[in-house]
């Protein structure tokens, strides 16, 4: 499907594209399932037909039937587990079944009963491009549609209509596919609307850090989890850093909003740059939030005493700025808003002794 304008103008990043990837396994797992379980009917149907006309069971039958038995099956767990490959793999099983049903038929004999085996099976495989790239699908599907026309397999049992019946099964192939290309398309596009805006219902678009609601949900978690702790245990500590951008407004009123945006970016890059892993967010303004989850007090202090130095030094384009912050532990009992209440009182204990520093607890 074709890029519009926009998508050419923003196209797709790596990390939208993973994310795409996951919501569409997840949304078409449950389709995958039934269309193997139905794939496995109609095999079943095709076997029953089979004996219905009393097809002599040769050998090369029975190879056939245990060949599309064992794909049939293998793609079902792959797609009860999620695996977006499953076709990948169950295809090459596939192949095999059909190429033994090209040895079986090569005698040129019409079988109207026996080919709606491999039939029904290259029906249900235009569901393939839901999970395989376009080329994988479409060479599988031509070759396999070689293979029966070539050994009389897709016949009529008139020799007149072969040249229809072939044409009509290429037909169906080719708009089984368009259908699947075109709703494939249109998943991925509603799936990336789905990803960009989850990304702005979280993040901040200047700072591009978690926003208050989505940081604030994080720290919360966290500290329900802590609660749900074994009592007794000795669990590991967690701090709160709270930060304020000094005298923001007047960078603000002397030197412009433009320069007060540089300043929370650079502040920001600096603050996801020296935290890693840890999470942060701008709660307002120009405060922003830190987690730190698992230190114990010497490394959140030497953490702090790392990051106000380095916040001082962060400005490239923008004006130079300073950070006050408060650090505080949570306690038993506490609440998010008794944690960022104490982590507030400490950071106004920085502004009040000469701002530029923190102030925490132990």
């Amino acid at each position: 499907m074709p890029l519009t304008a926009r998508e050419r103008k923003h196209p797709m990043t790596a990390p939208e594209r993973r994310r795409v990837d996951e919501l569409r396994s997840v949304q078409l797992r449950p389709g995958a399932v039934r269309i193997q379980l139905a794939s496995m009917g109609l095999l079943a149907i095709a076997v029953a037909l089979a004996r219905h006309v009393n097809l002599p069971m040769r050998p090369d039958l029975f190879w056939l039937i245990g060949a599309l038995s064992l794909s049939l099956l293998a793609a079902l767990v792959m797609a009860i587990r999620g695996n977006p490959r499953q076709f990948n793999y169950s295809g090459l099983l596939h192949g095999l079944g059909i190429a033994l049903a090209y040895r079986l038929l090569t005698d040129k004999v019409p079988n109207p009963g026996f080919w709606l085996i491999p039939l029904a099976m290259l029906i249900t495989f235009t569901t393939a491009v839901f999970f395989t790239h376009f080329w994988n699908h479409l060479v599988f599907n031509l070759v396999c549609w070689a293979i029966l026309t070539n050994g009389g397999t897709v016949s009529s049992g008139v020799h007149e209509q072969q040249p229809l019946v072939a044409l009509l099964i290429l037909a169906g192939m080719a708009l089984a596919s368009a259908v699947c290309l075109a709703s494939d398309g249109a998943l991925r596009k509603n799936l990336l609307l789905t990803v960009r805006l989850e990304r702005l219902a979280d993040f901040d678009v200047l700072t591009e850090l978690h926003n208050r609601r989505s940081f604030l949900q994080i720290v919360e978690s966290e500290i329900h989890q802590r609660a749900k702790g074994p009592e007794g245990g000795a669990r590991p500590p967690l701090y709160f850093a709270l930060l304020d951008i000094d005298d923001f407004k007047r960078i603000n009123d002397t030197l412009g909003h433009g320069a007060g945006d540089l300043a929370l970016q650079e502040t920001a890059a600096a603050i996801r740059t020296h935290c890693g892993p840890h999470p942060c967010g701008r709660l307002g303004g120009e405060e922003f939030g830190i987690l730190l989850a698992d230190l114990e007090a010497s490394a959140a202090h030497a953490f702090m005493d790392g990051l106000v130095p380095l916040l001082a030094e962060a400005a490239v384009r923008g004006p130079r700025i300073t950070v006050s912050a408060g650090l505080a532990r949570l306690r038993d009992g506490d609440h998010l808003s008794d944690l960022v209440q104490r982590a507030d009182q400490q950071l106004y204990r920085a502004k009040r002794s000469g701002k530029n520093r923190w102030q925490g607890q132990a």
